[in-house]
């Protein structure tokens, strides 16, 4: 799958996303959020998933993930 977000929040991703959990937070512009959990704890890491086109839209905090999805859209539209 594609990554798509800061270059940062990426490398993030990369490093907890086969490794933790993921539990569903919230709804934005079509897509579900969700954060990433080290058992109970959470972590800086939140992604969501556009499944028709591969993507995972990631971010290190949910304001930054919201809008890394604005501009994911944003840019699918163009």
């Amino acid at each position: 799958m594609q990554r798509f977000g800061s270059p940062f929040a990426i490398r993030r991703y990369d490093r907890y996303g086969d490794v933790y959990q993921w539990k569903e937070h919230s709804k934005y512009k079509g897509f579900v959020i969700e954060r990433c959990y080290d058992g109970t704890q959470p972590k800086a890491c939140y992604r969501a998933i556009d499944h028709d086109n591969d993507v995972i839209i990631t971010g290190e905090g949910l304001d930054q993930v919201k809008s890394a999805v604005t501009k994911y859209i944003l840019e699918m539209i163009e």
